[in-house]
Parts: C-alpha cells; structure tokens; sequence
C-alpha cells in the first residue's frame, strides 16, 4: 500500500528543487517519487519539463504522453505536449494539443494565448482573430486576449474593432505598454497624430527606455514637423539600444532634410551595425567611405 502522505512529501521536495533550479536533484526526486507510484501524473509532467528544457524534446514528449494516460483530464500536460511540438515545428499537432487542454479547462488562459499565437505565426489570420476572440470571453480578465485581439485586428482593416480590443487591455492593465505601442500605431494611420504622440508619451512613463515607443514616437514627431524634437527621441531610442536599426534610419532622414548631411549619412550607414526591419548588411566596395567633404565633381555610392 503506497504512502499517499510520503508520495506527497517526496513531490514537494522535488517540486522545491526544481523552482530552485536544482534539475539534477528535482529530476532525481521526481524518480524517487514514480518508483513509489508509477502513474503520478504530476511527476511524469514535470520530468517532462525538465527533459523539455534540456533540448530532449523525445524525451519530453514521452512523459507527457505518459502523464496524459495517467490523468486523461488533466489539462496541463497536453498544454505543455503542445508547447514541445509547436518547438518541432508540427503545428496541426500543437494545435490539436492546446484544443485538448481548452477543452479539458476553458478558462486555460495560456492554452488560449497559445494557439492564437500559433495560428497567427503559421499564417491563419481568422483562425488567429477567433482563438483571440474566445480568449477575450472565457478569460475576459486577462488583457494579453484583448491585446492579441487588438493587434491582429490591426492588422486588417477592422481599425474600430482593434482599438475597441486594446483599450479594453489598457482598462485591464494601463502599464501594457505594447498595447499603448499598437494602439498608437492605429491612430497614426488614421491620421491621429495627436492621439498616438499622447500614447507614446504615456508608454515612456512605464518603460523610459522602451526602443520601440520612442523610435515610433519619434516617426510621429517628424509628421508633425518637430523635426528637432524627433531627432532628440530617436537618439533616446538609440541611447536605450545601440542595435535598434530603424532609429538609425528615421534618425538619418530627419537629420538629412534638416540639411545635416554628415550625421544624417553616418546614421544611415550606421543601419549596417544594426538589427531590425532596418539592419543592412556591409558592403565590401572598392570605394573610400564618404565622411562629409565637398562632392562637387564627384559621385557618391548609395
């Protein structure tokens, strides 16, 4: 007859081993635990965790399907078999897998958050819009649903329905600063230029140094003719990451048509150092690179 009391104790300990980042010995634990009873689900879903986090995805996979035959209704490790094969790029059986855990328990918020990512990655835009959707109802408290909605939203021509989903996550959570990034995104191409610098500099008071918010506040400044203004914020984005590479660019066109042709060409050639949509790969030309001297007479390789 098994201990449930020692079966219990054994998995606490391990389970502390484990958040304590001792694999080794949490793995060791969880083995300690299924030598006394073989079909504890919660043990064989760990150790799937814990092989998963090593890269042994097979290995991973096994004790998952081992906890899933032994607790049939538990939820989590279908999530987490689902996690594993989306890793493997076979995204129908992720899929089916993160449906299983939804199913099993509706309120699954990660599940749900899960697949809408999923589809939207593998190029299912509506499939997306309604994980999405039904994430906003069965986990209306949650802002990460509304926000994907919003920004999925975004992305076609529902702009009313994308804003409608992203204040409703800045309601659930004002600090959401990629909310606040989006949801200014959607003015500025209505042309809400005012309403979108308002967000952005709302953003900043959350996260200062977020590259992004200030590269696209920067984008918005220049719109509005605050040349200088824009050029200062880009800097700021650069400032807060080196690498950011569309700060570079936005930086260098708004340096250019203010007539500063040296700084304006140093930061567009300096995209080559950085990443992003903007990063651009060094050239090797037989050419000297130009550092601001007089043309006249002369070509310049752009």
């Amino acid at each position: 007859m098994v201990d449930v009391g020692v079966v219990a104790a054994k998995l606490a300990q391990a389970l502390a081993l484990h958040r304590a980042g001792r694999l080794d010995e949490a793995e060791a634990g969880y083995l300690a635990v299924l030598a006394l009873a073989p079909r504890n689900h919660d043990a064989l879903n760990l150790l799937g965790l814990i092989a998963q986090g090593r890269g042994q995805r097979d290995e991973a996979l096994e004790f998952f399907d081992k906890a899933i035959k032994a607790a049939p209704k538990a939820a989590t490790p279908h999530f987490n078999r689902g996690v594993v094969l989306a890793e493997l790029g076979r995204t129908t059986h992720a899929a089916a897998a993160y449906r299983k855990a939804i199913l099993l328990k509706p309120d699954y918020a990660d599940a749900r958050l899960n697949l809408g990512a999923l589809l939207h990655a593998s190029g299912d835009g509506p499939g997306a819009m309604a994980a999405f959707r039904e994430m906003t109802l069965k986990c209306p408290a949650d802002a990460r649903g509304h926000f994907n909605l919003g920004r999925t939203l975004s992305e076609t021509s529902d702009a009313a329905g994308a804003e409608q989903s992203l204040q409703a996550a800045l309601k659930i959570d004002p600090a959401h600063v990629d909310a606040r990034v989006t949801l200014a995104k959607v003015y500025a191409a209505a042309e809400r230029l005012e309403d979108a610098v308002a967000l952005l500099r709302e953003a900043l008071k959350f996260k200062p140094n977020n590259a992004q918010a200030l590269t696209n506040l920067g984008t918005y400044l220049s719109h509005q003719d605050k040349t200088q203004e824009a050029i200062e914020t880009y800097s700021r984005a650069i400032a807060a990451d080196p690498a950011y590479g569309s700060a570079y660019v936005n930086r260098a066109l708004a340096r250019l048509s203010l007539g500063r042709f040296a700084q304006g060409w140093d930061d567009y050639a300096d995209r080559a150092d950085a990443k992003g949509d903007f990063a651009f790969r060094k050239l090797d030309l037989p050419y000297p690179r130009w550092t601001g001297e007089a043309l006249a007479g002369k070509s310049i390789f752009l």
